[in-house]
């Protein structure tokens, strides 16, 4: 059996239409029997960069046993000149945070997933020291391509190009979601 972690994540690739733009990673969060997204605001659109897309998709697993197994699902970002996707906010303002809620009767049926409930968020900023070793899963760029997304630990803030989009977990603390890690995807 996988690890049930593996399956929160997802691949995330922007598109313009048919031309694709950029790659990312997300994680599925479940309130109240609804399904979201999560990725960074900065995954679905970016003025600094010029960057509109007007879709995403998203690489679901379609196998509990093998992670290469997987589908893809498409999702506008923009209907009737209006975004799909919700701006994340804290007590400071707007911050690199976008969730996208998803149709569940919309995912294909092989698909495999589990999901981050409000039960694994942090409760407050001092919950977690600085210097923590914290572990994401996602899909970095400089590795093959691949169904399976990869653990990575990360200390000192240096994420690899692509693992924008997925919370942080510790060990004293299952997950880590009131600030998203934020990957500047220039570096």
């Amino acid at each position: 059996m996988i690890e049930p972690l593996l399956l929160t994540t997802a691949r995330v690739s922007t598109f313009d239409g048919k031309r694709p733009l950029t790659g990312a990673s997300g994680f599925f969060f479940e309130r109240e029997g609804r399904l979201f997204l999560v990725t960074s605001r900065h995954v679905v659109i970016d003025p600094p960069s010029k960057h509109f897309p007007n879709r995403i998709e998203i690489e679901l697993h379609t196998d509990a046993k093998n992670l290469t197994r997987s589908t893809v699902m498409s999702v506008l970002l923009y209907l009737d000149a209006k975004s799909v996707w919700h701006q994340g906010n804290d007590a400071g303002g707007e911050i690199d945070v976008a969730v996208i809620e998803l149709d569940r009767a919309a995912l294909p049926q092989s698909v495999v997933l589990r999901c981050f409930t409000p039960a694994h968020l942090q409760r407050s900023l001092q919950e977690v020291e600085v210097g923590t070793s914290l572990l994401i899963v996602g899909f970095p760029a400089r590795f093959p391509r691949r169904a399976a997304p990869l653990a990575c630990g990360a200390a000192g803030g240096h994420l690899h190009a692509m693992m924008s989009g997925n919370g942080a977990l510790d060990a004293d603390h299952p997950f880590i979601a009131r600030r998203m890690l934020n990957f500047n995807h220039g570096s």
